[in-house]
């Protein structure tokens, strides 16, 4: 099978397609033919040798976690799915960037009827993140003010969305050029970042999410209410101190958090859900064929992607 390969750590040249030995399914395991698969900042952090550690990986290998298409085999103990089906889901290890990959079932669910395989393949780490930061560390509820700086990326376009279902009044910041899919996407109200800082704003939102990220807590503090919280999704020494200093009742109730994604069934199942009821749609802002996976990883790097990069076998 043909497959993006990562053939040492590095920069974007370290990245070729060739041939690739086609994966076989081990007990409770998938193999999905590949029809698209998602671009996700962990992508080049894993290309730079970045929490190469935490997977476990040394070149050469295949990226990629998330993606859509049709099992063509099952492992033994696999029960919820069979040959045909056509699936989207994420992987526990990378390896979606290819013509063929295995996946566990327990993150594998029935494709949504309304969403193509390339808008599937764009849901499950960026929904689940959008998911996972308003509900588990901003603990949104109805009715409450939510800003999200960065709201035109694939977890922003999803934040909106998943916010609005659940009552919350939603600012979305972003560029001038992306103003109106915010509003088509539900935001409330939205922000060009180049004509007003929201960090000036006085204790108007009950939670910020910062999906960029490049505003701090103690910069975005003031525009909190009491009790409100700011959640980066990009954890590091700052955020550590912070949401360990928050913990302590001396700053309003204000809190500090990071989001860490969480993979979880269950979730997914959430969020399959709205897709399928049309509460929830993928914005896909670009779809690269497999043989162009380099000017993937560029556009990915450049951090002005609008929506999902999904990459086509």
């Amino acid at each position: 099978m043909r497959a993006a390969v990562t053939e040492a750590f590095g920069g974007i040249d370290r990245v070729v397609v060739r041939d690739w030995p086609r994966p076989a399914p081990g007990p409770g395991e998938v193999l999905v033919r590949v029809r698209a698969a998602a671009m996700n900042p962990l992508d080049c952090k894993l290309r730079e040798g970045k929490f190469r550690l935490v997977f476990r990986v040394k070149p050469p290998f295949v990226l990629g976690f998330d993606l859509a298409g049709e099992v063509e085999a099952v492992g033994p103990g696999v029960t919820r799915l069979r040959p045909g089906d056509a699936v989207f889901g994420s992987m526990s290890r990378p390896g979606a960037h290819a013509e063929h990959a295995v996946a566990g079932e327990e993150l594998l669910l029935p494709k949504p009827t309304r969403l193509s395989f390339e808008e599937a393949a764009a849901v499950p780490a960026a929904a689940l993140s959008a998911l996972q930061a308003l509900r588990d560390e901003a603990r949104l509820r109805a009715g409450q003010r939510v800003l999200l700086n960065g709201a035109a990326g694939g977890i922003g376009t999803f934040a909106i969305q998943i916010a609005r279902a659940w009552g919350a009044r939603v600012t979305a910041v972003a560029s001038d050029r992306n103003q109106d899919l915010l509003r088509d996407l539900g935001a409330d109200e939205c922000l060009d970042y180049a004509k007003e800082d929201f960090a000036r704003r006085e204790a108007a939102f009950d939670a910020i999410i910062d999906l960029v990220p490049n505003r701090s807590f103690p910069e975005c503090r003031r525009a909190l209410a009491p009790g409100g919280t700011y959640v980066t999704t990009l954890p590091g020494p700052g955020p550590f101190l912070w949401r360990a200093l928050t913990a302590l009742p001396l700053l309003g109730g204000r809190r500090c958090r990071m989001l860490m994604l969480r993979p979880k069934r269950s979730d997914l199942e959430e969020l399959a859900d709205l897709a399928e009821t049309g509460r929830l749609r993928a914005v896909v802002g670009e779809v690269f064929p497999l043989d162009a996976i380099r000017e993937a990883h560029a556009r990915m790097q450049s951090g002005h992607a609008r929506g999902k990069i999904v990459v086509r076998p």
